[in-house]
């Protein structure tokens, strides 16, 4: 009583029964509460935003792991996710975008969302809602909204090996792969498929879109260079050959270098060594001493060897001096 307000619209929290939403006069005419939109894709009238607020307020959105979305079998069924983009969309940055979607991954796991072409970048918080659904075998979320309700440091990229790509246990998750190059094909000039095989002898496919940074390419690239590879964990069954791939952002995400040989070891400072004859080795010494070749059929063919020779002569000598002896004294008694 003396209050002037004019109540339209009141709610009442009814301890361990629920919540009770009451409204009258015409506050719910699309004639009296109207806005103007901002774009055609929004609700002509704000309503609808009263309407969901208050759907909201009692029943509350439940944020899902990504890897309980990975793991749903069924197609159509709705879950609401929050993760940083590990990919930019086409309305900030069109030339290392994939076309009309984005990766987004939490600490459970990653996944493609589609479609999403807004001005979202890498390091974005972003939640999502949508069902899941498929494309070419991949497992992604069909989006029905997305907003963005944070940004932070860009996920580092997740080292793996070739078998974790084909397997898909780190699908959709932004990875990082290192090997040698197997081979490697073009399509308009363009670098598109990289065959790489890891330390393990395992390989896997690298995949860039024709529309990927097009005004630059792989550098260094050749058959049997190293090369580390930085994308999303992808998969295309109607690639012909092994549908799982590493999807590249940026060609600049994939370095070569030219392919290493083994080093031999080097002798320590001061260490010399004496040049050997076909079949010789020899050790490395300390400094100040030398080393003569050896020969590894036969004994030391220096010192020693001419010690003997100085042994057998010394007894020819002695011998012909004892058989010159022997004849002087017979001539002696002759006489």
């Amino acid at each position: 009583e003396g209050d002037s307000r004019l109540m339209v619209l009141a709610s009442e929290q009814l301890e361990g029964k629920g919540l009770i939403i009451v409204s009258g006069a015409a506050f719910m005419s699309n004639f009296e509460v109207q806005s103007q939109p901002d774009s055609a894709a929004e609700k002509n009238y704000s309503n609808y935003t009263i309407c969901e607020n208050l759907l909201a307020r009692i029943n509350p959105v439940v944020i899902s792991d990504i890897a309980d979305v990975q793991a749903e079998k069924e197609e159509g069924v709705k879950f609401t996710i929050e993760g940083v983009a590990t990919s930019n969309a086409s309305g900030y940055d069109k030339d290392t975008a994939f076309f009309d979607c984005i990766y987004l991954q939490d600490s459970t796991g990653g996944i493609n969302a589609f479609p999403v072409a807004g001005n979202y970048k890498i390091g974005d918080i972003l939640r999502i809602t949508g069902t899941t659904s498929s494309y070419q075998g991949e497992r992604q979320i069909n989006v029905t909204s997305v907003e963005k309700i944070g940004e932070t440091t860009p996920v580092a990229p997740k080292e793996v090996t070739a078998q974790q790509i084909n397997d898909g246990s780190v699908l959709g998750q932004l990875v990082k792969l290192k090997g040698t190059v197997v081979s490697f094909e073009k399509a308009n000039g363009l670098v598109q498929t990289i065959i790489v095989k890891d330390a393990a002898g395992n390989e896997a496919r690298i995949f860039i879109d024709g529309y990927i940074t097009t005004d630059k390419d792989v550098v260094g690239l050749e058959v049997g260079c190293n090369i580390e590879v930085v994308g999303c964990a992808s998969y295309d069954n109607s690639f012909a050959g092994e549908p799982a791939r590493i999807r590249v952002r940026d060609r600049a995400d994939v370095v070569c270098s030219p392919a290493t040989t083994e080093p031999t070891e080097p002798t320590q400072p001061g260490e010399t060594t004496e040049p050997t004859k076909p079949g010789e080795t020899t050790e490395p010494t300390k400094p100040g001493e030398t080393t003569q070749p050896t020969d590894p059929n036969g004994p030391d063919q220096t010192g020693e060897s001419f010690n003997l020779v100085l042994v057998v002569a010394a007894l020819v000598v002695s011998a012909a001096c004892l058989v010159a002896v022997v004849v002087f004294s017979k001539k002696y008694k002759a006489r």
